[in-house]
């Protein structure tokens, strides 16, 4: 008689792991979290995205921070755009290795940045502008010590004075003295080759001081004969050799004595009509109207001995007037016969 049960298989009775054990174990590994993970599983491909996503994250992070102040160029946003580290590691690297633009030299203004100031005097004096080298000795020579580019500006302010130097000498070959002076004087007293230029000056000064006495005397003698043309033409002379670094007294001194001399003529030119008057109110009108005229001016030492006569006669008048004879004093005063006087335009 068969039996009813079927009977174990050799597996089943190998003894190697119970039934009972086997039901078990399958479900607590079934129900038990999965390893290393705290979140339901994913696919793989999203995954590894997602967590190179987060690694570029924190790259491009560090690399905000470390290059916050730098502005993109054309590659940014298509280096951006790849999402990849390898990608934001290249436009780092072309930030920092990009090249400044140039500066803009045809509208620099006084808020310009210094390194872009100094660029452009550099590249305008080497195109041999003489404005913008005087312009760089100013600014440059007034840097403090403090100013990050002040040893270069020391260089570069040996180099300009130098070159100043060469173009004083030749205008002092030229005996162009104002020329000379004037370069002389751009030279600032922080300029290395600034010892050099009292000696200089005070040898320029000498030439200068030769020049305007000879003006002078020029003028001074024109100023004896009422030339007022050549002695405005001296003074001209005299005050385009005056200059702030070397200042000339012969300018202001001429030009007084010319509104002296100007004046002492009209005086003298109103008075002799005043006298030709003939009558003792009109002569004494005279005597006043010269005794305005200042004593130190040509004219006055000119027409001295004739005011002297003048009024040598006006007391002969009034004598003869107190003592009631009065046409006899007229009849003693004389003719006044003189040439005229040039008045001043």
């Amino acid at each position: 008689m068969l039996s009813a049960t079927l009977a174990p298989t050799a597996f089943a009775h190998s003894g190697t792991w119970p039934l009972a054990e086997s039901r078990e174990g399958w479900q607590r590994f079934l129900q038990s979290e999965p390893l290393g993970r705290s979140a339901a599983p994913r696919p793989l491909q999203e995954a590894d995205g997602l967590q190179e996503t987060a690694d570029s994250a924190s790259v491009v992070d560090l690399i905000g921070q470390t290059l916050e102040n730098l502005t993109g160029n054309w590659m940014t946003g298509m280096l951006l755009a790849t999402g990849t580290t390898g990608g934001m590691a290249l436009w780092a690297f072309t930030q920092v290795a990009t090249v400044p633009p140039a500066a803009d030299c045809s509208n620099l203004d006084n808020h310009a940045p210094v390194r872009d100031q100094l660029t452009c005097w550099q590249t305008a004096i080497a195109t041999g502008d003489i404005q913008a080298r005087q312009q760089g000795l100013a600014k440059v020579g007034h840097w403090p010590a403090t100013q990050p580019l002040f040893t270069e500006g020391q260089d570069l302010l040996e180099r300009w004075s130098r070159a100043v130097l060469q173009d004083a000498q030749q205008a002092e070959t030229d005996s162009d003295w104002l020329a000379a002076i004037t370069l002389i004087a751009q030279i600032p007293p922080s300029s290395p080759l600034f010892a050099e230029v009292p000696p200089r000056l005070a040898s320029l000064q000498k030439q200068q001081q030769a020049q305007a006495q000879a003006l002078n005397e020029t003028a001074q003698a024109a100023l004896k004969t009422a030339d007022w043309a050549t002695a405005y033409q001296a003074l001209e002379q005299l005050q385009a050799l005056d200059h702030a670094a070397s200042p000339l007294v012969e300018p202001e001194q001429l030009a007084r004595q010319i509104r002296a001399e100007r004046r002492a003529v009209r005086l003298w030119n109103d008075a002799r009509w005043q006298w030709h008057g003939g009558t003792l109110p009109d002569q004494e009108a005279a005597i006043a109207i010269v005794r305005q005229i200042a004593p130190h001016t040509y004219r006055w030492q000119a027409v001295q001995p004739e005011v002297e006569r003048w009024q040598h006669e006006l007391w002969l008048a009034q004598t003869h007037r107190s003592q009631g004879d009065r046409s006899r004093a007229i009849a003693l005063t004389p003719p006044i016969i003189q040439p005229q006087i040039r008045s001043p335009q």
